[in-house]
């Protein structure tokens, strides 16, 4: 009924306009799906990171298509937009007020996929044309606000020792 992926593994991948962008690789998509978190809750989909994992590990084009259709046509799927809401009860909360619950939403395994390969390509054009503060640091690789604190805090302790020396 369907016709074999393998069937299509030799067609030329997806080109587009600009330089800045390229198609995603084979490589660069495993690495995401390598990455995804092992036993989180799948989304509306029902598909985890085990089937996505396998999935690409026996059809790398599959998802290389995909993500190159959407980067080409420069639109994320309004069904890899969609979640699950859950509500988890904060613990020592009474059961019967809202602000007792946190609500979490599981997103599809392949929307997270596509979501950080864009990601990904965004954060490495700011960063390469110099667009971002060096004053963030939150949602950044290899920076966090916990980095920021400490800094300050040891900037702050080796101002007092300086003034102490001089005073």
């Amino acid at each position: 009924m369907f016709p074999n992926p393998l069937d299509y593994a030799d067609l030329p991948t997806l080109r587009t306009i600009t330089p800045e962008d390229a198609p995603f690789t084979k490589g660069e998509i495993a690495i995401v799906i390598k990455n995804l978190h092992k036993g989180k809750e799948p989304g509306p989909d029902g598909t985890d990171s085990i089937i996505s994992k396998q999935i690409n590990k026996r059809f790398p084009i599959l998802f290389m298509e995909l993500f190159n259709k959407c980067l080409h046509l420069e639109m994320f799927p309004d069904p890899l937009k969609l979640g699950n809401i859950v509500l988890l009860k904060k613990e020592g909360k009474p059961e019967e007020e809202a602000s007792s619950y946190r609500p979490i939403s599981l997103l599809t395994t392949i929307g997270k996929i596509l979501e950080k390969l864009l990601t990904q390509r965004l954060n490495y054009h700011l960063e390469r044309l110099n667009k971002i503060s060096d004053n963030q640091y939150g949602f950044r690789e290899g920076r966090s606000t916990e980095i920021t604190i400490s800094f300050k805090k040891l900037m702050k302790a080796k101002r007092k020792i300086l003034m102490s020396w001089y005073s």
